[in-house]
């Protein structure tokens, strides 16, 4: 792989120039967003000799996941104009030379169909200089138990402010509903067919992904920890209109782990040089569809991924247990009887199974009767728990 494109001295000139040109800029960014400060040295901003354009996540040492549309040119050639390309998380932006490091070497999904944003994943090979801090990547199971909910994941990025505004120098997040797959494809509104390694989130015009955020992480939290479940890919034309729509990190763990990320024992396979510079007319966007409007999200949904256990403890007394996937445990619940009461009978955690349990002051028959419904942290769907 080619190394060291440019001299030390040049390529510190250029950096200098080109952050003061076209990277900073107010903080206060993401449509909607707030200051990413949990992840602000794990989310990089990807600027080549054009200016910023993409986001991206540290997902290892030496390694950043973005969307395989941020390794190509205006023209739709991937991997042009990257040979003097740099990556830098906010610290970097603000001057810190230990957070940027030169575009060593790239690598887009065989598979990447930039006509309908299908397997839209790409790697970036950087230096060892970000400190060893880097997002894991979060299982199927634990984003599946967070979308068959309708609760929120995280997305963050260097995106634009507003529909026609800047980036901003230091990423921003947002909290969005995740949509279970199934629901997402029978609302599908965009003129390319649903993929099942999509993950839609519900947005707002004013509360959103939007150009810049490309490559950046959605975020689940499993175990405590934001781990990487989504790369920002495509949204409507005007930003917020219709879902926001990123690529299924964990369908892709087969093209991951050949690059070593997710498994450490792996053999790193030596990569293609760089293509020669080539010139960049505009800088590519967040790639966008026309689209309807969002559905609605469903007030009332039943799934399976709760389970109601009931057992009498006598005439007046139900003893009752809800079993949970162990990716939600330490997620705040609401406990209902009935489908429209407003006041939740129980509030607890989730335990480190997944699990809660309690005791209503009724008959067990009469629990039945009225039904179990329970709703996670940031999430507006009430969900029925059969038995």
């Amino acid at each position: 792989m080619r190394r060291g494109l440019v001299k030390r001295s040049v390529a510190t000139l250029y950096l200098s120039v080109l952050l003061t040109a076209s990277l900073i800029s107010p903080a206060n960014g993401i449509i909607g967003g707030v200051p990413d400060t949990t992840s602000n040295n794990i989310v990089v901003r990807l600027v080549r000799p054009s200016g910023y354009y993409c986001s991206g996540t540290l997902v290892a040492r030496t390694w950043v996941l973005t969307a395989a549309h941020c390794l190509a040119d205006s023209s739709g050639q991937l991997f042009g104009d990257l040979s003097n390309a740099v990556v830098a998380t906010a610290d970097g932006i603000a001057g810190r030379s230990g957070a940027i490091s030169k575009v060593l070497a790239v690598v887009a999904h065989p598979d990447y169909n930039p006509s309908t944003f299908v397997n839209d994943i790409g790697l970036i090979q950087v230096n060892d200089v970000f400190g060893d801090v880097y997002a894991e990547l979060a299982t199927a199971d634990e984003l599946k138990a967070v979308e068959d909910t309708f609760s929120t994941g995280i997305a963050s990025g260097f995106g634009r402010t507003t529909q026609n505004g800047s980036g901003t120098s230091s990423p921003l997040e947002v909290k969005l509903a995740l949509l279970a797959q199934n629901y997402c494809r029978s609302n599908w509104s965009y003129n390319s067919p649903y993929e099942f390694t999509y993950v839609c989130a519900q947005v707002s015009t004013t509360s959103t992904t939007c150009q810049g955020d490309s490559g950046g992480p959605l975020f689940v939290i499993a175990g405590g920890t934001r781990r990487v479940a989504g790369i920002t890919s495509f949204g409507a034309i005007r930003c917020g209109e219709s879902y926001s729509v990123f690529t299924r990190a964990s369908s892709y763990l087969p093209f991951l782990q050949s690059y070593g990320i997710g498994t450490p024992d792996v053999v790193i396979p030596e990569l293609p040089a760089l293509p020669p510079l080539s010139v960049v007319v505009a800088a590519p966007v967040l790639p966008s569809m026309p689209g309807t409007p969002n559905a609605p999200l469903p007030k009332f949904i039943t799934t399976r991924i709760f389970q109601l256990v009931l057992d009498s403890a006598g005439s007046n007394r139900c003893v009752w247990d809800i079993d949970g996937p162990q990716a939600l445990r330490g997620y705040k619940v609401s406990i209902y009887l009935k489908k429209v009461a407003t006041k939740p009978t129980f509030r607890k955690v989730l335990n480190e199974f997944g699990d809660t349990t309690g005791v209503f002051k009724m008959s067990c028959r009469n629990v039945r009767t009225a039904g179990v419904f329970i709703t996670t942290e940031s999430s507006g769907v009430r969900t029925r728990v059969p038995e």
